[in-house]
């Protein structure tokens, strides 16, 4: 009878420490498997557990377009700047304005007679080094400036004296002009000059001239009431 008890009572005890392992591996096992597959889910869903690798690269492509973008840094050093009152690089000056006609044209060149530009002290400047148009060396033309001047005169000695070949007029000398030329003419018309029948080794009379600009002293005579 005892024996029997014992049996029992052992086998009730087997089956309730059977029990509770059971319960407790259960229960492990199913926080454990929850546990596991929580971080799983967690993994796969939340984005900032995603790869380290992938966001590198995607942070590093994005600043590279960021770049291409933006293009090259605009703060580097620039050439040489006219108007910026600096004399650089192959620039003859540099005032600093905007004043093309002051000493130092809007180009950053010396102002020239015959740039085209009307620089102070110049009558004119027709952007060309002709001297037979009406502006010679950048002043305005006019008879006796030493040039001679197309169509409109025949000679220009850059003088005043009609007794040489080129007149006061800018006309070129000849016999009939009116004008004595003492080189080549002993008259010319009624200009005899300081010439008289008495120069000429008469005692009186009238000197003349002939149509060649020579003296005629057909009229001229020896007597002093002739």
């Amino acid at each position: 009878m005892i024996g029997r008890r014992s049996l029992v009572l052992t086998a009730a005890l087997a089956l309730a420490c059977g029990s509770d392992d059971a319960d407790v591996d259960a229960d492990t096992g199913s926080t454990g498997g929850t546990s596991s597959s929580g971080d799983v889910s967690g993994s796969n869903d939340d984005p900032t557990t995603s790869d380290p690798s992938t966001a590198t690269l995607t942070t590093s492509t994005s600043a590279s377009s960021e770049e291409s973008d933006d293009g090259p840094d605009d703060d580097g050093p620039t050439g040489p700047v006219c108007g910026d009152g600096f004399v650089e690089g192959l620039e003859a000056c540099d005032d600093g304005n905007l004043v093309d006609h002051d000493g130092c044209t809007n180009a950053c060149t010396l102002p020239l007679c015959g740039d085209g530009i009307l620089q102070d002290g110049e009558d004119c400047d027709d952007g060309d080094l002709d001297t037979t148009d009406d502006c010679a060396e950048c002043r305005e033309a006019y008879c006796g400036d030493g040039f001679v001047h197309a169509d409109e005169e025949e000679c220009d000695d850059e003088n005043e004296d009609d007794d040489d070949d080129c007149l006061s007029n800018c006309n070129v000398a000849t016999c009939g002009d009116g004008v004595k030329h003492a080189e080549n003419e002993e008259c010319d018309g009624e200009d005899l000059g300081t010439a008289t029948c008495v120069t000429e080794g008469f005692m009186g009379g009238t000197l003349a001239c002939t149509d060649r600009c020579t003296l005629a002293t057909s009229d001229c005579c020896d007597t002093t009431n002739c």
